[in-house]
């Protein structure tokens, strides 16, 4: 396709909201001159500059209509298709486009502009939000790039604030642990306490399926994590072995913790869950400081480091390829087993 001229606005009759007709005359491959809408605009000037816009960045006409929530779509099926991003992950990204793009889903996306998008992330005040919104379009850009509907990305022209790499973590006391203890009755109480028992992460523990699980030998076999030092086999603590078989024989579903419909749980709900469970009781912490006071509590028995690097999914400093052999599942058995129960906190 070639642009013949500069294009022309002309006004249509009677009382529009957009008047202004914006239209350019191109050469198709066949070589015929055919002339192609730009749409319609409020304004003359409005049109004049949507023809030098597109002079500039010439795209497939066929998507100039193209919308946000068009392109999200095609986004989300794709990956959901080709499995490389974590349903709950997906998920989350779907999330924070309901909350803060659902109100541009309908506009072309030729016609979203980077200071838009700018203006939408200077105007959150978390970080990581940030840094999610301009991980949806990293993703959007990417599919819009590939189906000729822009030319130029909007993700390299925004900017985000630090997050900082520092983060202070404070483990529950022991008070606090025996409070949880009190209300193990109640569901929520009852996935804290494994959590405290094992040091998962969020992701780690949301993610467990059933065949993960070995309760003849009492491990949990740990398969997708963030780090490759995260794939690891840990063992289930005698105190929470009851709560973990009430889950295991209750739910007739591929994963181990699942929302109050039957399906996989999302981080959201947890996070949901978790927060009311704690104020209730009049707990204060992160449900990330879970893993951190599986970690203190490793640290007051002496557990040796190469142990706690291995419970908790962390790189060690050793080299060597490390096996999980019966025995050495034993020992690890052995540690975990020091951390106190409640009648010993």
């Amino acid at each position: 396709m070639r642009i013949i001229g500069s294009g022309s606005v002309s006004k249509k009759s009677g009382k529009r909201v957009k008047p202004y007709q914006v239209l350019i005359t191109v050469v198709d491959d066949l070589g015929k001159k055919v002339r192609k809408s730009l749409g319609v605009t409020r304004t003359k000037e409005e049109g004049r500059k949507r023809i030098r816009e597109f002079m500039n960045n010439p795209i497939n006409l066929e998507n100039m209509y193209t919308t946000l929530s068009t392109v999200f779509n095609m986004w989300k099926e794709s990956v959901l298709r080709q499995g490389k991003i974590k349903e709950s992950t997906v998920s989350m990204y779907i999330r924070v486009y309901k909350k803060w793009l659902l109100h541009l889903e309908n506009t072309p996306y030729v016609e979203i502009k980077p200071y838009m998008i700018q203006n939408l992330i200077d105007s959150i005040n978390s970080p990581h939000t940030q840094s999610k919104v301009h991980t949806v379009f990293t993703h959007l850009d990417k599919i819009a790039q590939l189906k000729e509907i822009i030319k130029y990305p909007i993700h390299t022209a925004l900017s985000t604030k630090r997050i900082e790499q520092i983060k202070m973590r404070t483990p529950y006391t022991n008070e606090e642990i025996k409070a949880i203890w009190r209300n193990r009755d109640i569901g929520i109480y009852r996935t804290i306490l494994i959590l405290i028992y094992t040091g998962l992460r969020i992701g780690e523990f949301l993610d467990i399926r059933i065949e993960d699980i070995d309760m003849v030998g009492r491990y949990i076999h740990i398969r997708n994590s963030k780090t490759k030092s995260g794939i690891r086999t840990i063992p289930i603590h005698s105190c929470i072995y009851p709560f973990i078989e009430e889950l295991y024989n209750t739910h007739n579903n591929k994963y181990l913790i699942l929302n109050s419909n039957g399906t996989h749980l999302s981080y959201s709900t947890l996070y949901n869950w978790y927060t009311k469970a704690l104020s209730s009781i009049s707990i204060s912490h992160t449900v990330h400081e879970t893993r951190h006071t599986f970690a203190s509590l490793l640290d007051v028995e002496c557990i040796p480091i190469s142990v706690r690097h291995k419970l908790l999914g962390h790189r060690s400093g050793d080299i060597t390829i490390d096996v999980y052999t019966h025995r050495k599942l034993e020992e690890m058995k052995k540690y975990v087993e020091m951390i106190p129960t409640p009648e010993n906190l």
